[in-house]
Formats: structure tokens, C-alpha cells, sequence
């Protein structure tokens, strides 16, 4: 393989966070749009019967929804696989890059496990209430605090790591939005804490988006190793 293969693979493999970002937007939409609107979605604070309600009038929608999920969650694992490459091919070695494969592939297998049990609860499995109650709280919290807050500490390894070739500006937006992603954790704790699970999942993706879109398209000066392009600043 040549450099500029490997680069373009490296390339291709950033704009992979910017996939999943894109595919979980529209799980979201596709749901939206093929749901009933007479029903309104269930909260977490809900009485039982509202979700398995809902669940009931819409389990194709839902089960669209976590089949997107669950490929943006394979396109978040190769993101972070790559940005750790990255990270070491600009520091060499570091805590920096560990904790963003880590946290992007806890990210990602939270993302899976709250996306099979939404898909659950469009079953025959959710007519019994205990069921249905553990699978939405289930899906609830490993598809919402639990999968941003370490979304959002994959962010902030990746800002990090990658602090000699982002724009400084970009690495203290990851640092902030990454920040506040990791706050969702404690949605446990009060519902003022529920916010940032909004809140940190959205920057999240548009810091992701912009990382991506700009690494994938930057070329790097001919010589360059492998992955350099990716790394190369935007």
C-alpha cells in the first residue's frame, strides 16, 4: 500500500464520525416521520402504559430507528479506532489515545444495547409491564446518558490528542462540548442534568462533523506518512 492510499484510508476513516452522526439524526427522523403524532413519545418519567402505548402504534418506526442506530454505532467504533491512530501518529504514545478507542467503543456499545431494546419493546415481549419497564429504562439509559457521556469523553481524548494539529479553537470546543456530554452521566441526579444529555449528543456531532468533513478533505505535503492527511491541520 502506498502513502497516499493509507492516508486516504485514514481519511475515509475520520469521516466516519461524521456517519454516524448523520445516521443517528436520521434513525431519529425516520422515526419522526413513520410514527403516529396523535401519540406523544414516552418520558422516562412516564407511567408504563404511555410507553408500551406507543411502542404498540409504532414498532416498525421504532425498530427502523434502532437498525440505523445500531450502523451508526459501527461507524463510531471505526472513528475511534482511527482517531487513535491518529493520535499516535502525531504523539507517538499517550493515555490520550486509549481513552478515545475506549470511550468510542463504550459509546458505541451502549448505543447498541439501547437501540435492541427499543427494538424489544415493539415485541410482544413489552405487553408485560415489569418487561416493558426494564427495557425502556434499559434503552433510556444506555442510548441516552450512558452513551453521551463517554460519546463525550471519547471528544475530549480526541481534542486532546490531537491538540498539535487542530485549530485552537477547535480544540477548545472539543474540550467544552466533550465537557459538557460528560455531564449527562449524572441526569441520575437531578433532572436538571437531563439537559446535557440534549444538549452534549448534538455538539457532540457537530464537533464531529466538522472534524471529520475538514480532515477528510485536507490534503497532506507529498512524503507524508500514512494518516498524515487526517492529521494534518484544519
Amino acid at each position: 500500500m502506498t502513502s497516499t492510499q493509507g492516508a486516504r484510508k485514514a481519511n475515509l476513516g475520520v469521516l466516519a464520525g461524521a456517519l454516524f452522526a448523520l445516521l443517528w439524526v436520521a434513525g431519529t427522523f425516520a422515526q419522526d416521520f413513520g410514527a403516529d403524532s396523535s401519540i406523544a413519545y414516552p418520558r422516562p418519567t412516564d407511567e408504563m402504559s404511555a410507553a408500551q402505548e406507543w411502542f404498540s402504534a409504532n414498532g416498525s418506526a421504532a425498530e427502523t430507528n434502532a437498525a440505523l442506530q445500531i450502523v451508526a454505532a459501527i461507524a463510531l467504533i471505526i472513528f475511534a479506532g482511527v482517531v487513535a491512530n491518529l493520535i499516535r501518529t502525531v504523539r507517538g504514545s499517550g493515555a490520550a489515545a486509549s481513552v478515545a478507542s475506549t470511550a468510542g467503543a463504550v459509546s458505541a456499545a451502549m448505543l447498541m444495547v439501547g437501540a435492541a431494546a427499543q427494538a424489544g419493546l415493539a415485541t410482544d415481549a413489552a405487553s408485560e409491564g415489569p418487561t416493558a419497564q426494564a427495557l425502556y429504562q434499559l434503552a433510556f439509559w444506555t442510548g441516552g446518558p450512558l452513551h453521551v457521556a463517554t460519546l463525550g469523553l471519547a471528544v475530549v481524548a480526541a481534542a486532546v490528542g490531537l491538540a498539535n494539529v487542530l485549530p485552537k479553537w477547535l480544540k477548545i470546543t472539543g474540550i467544552v462540548v466533550g465537557s459538557l456530554a460528560l455531564l449527562a452521566a449524572l441526569s441520575g441526579f437531578g433532572q436538571a442534568f437531563v439537559a446535557f444529555t440534549l444538549f452534549g449528543r448534538y455538539l457532540s456531532f457537530v464537533w464531529l462533523l466538522i472534524v471529520g468533513i475538514a480532515a477528510a478533505f485536507k490534503r497532506a505535503p507529498a512524503g507524508a506518512p500514512a494518516g498524515a492527511d487526517a492529521a494534518a491541520r484544519v
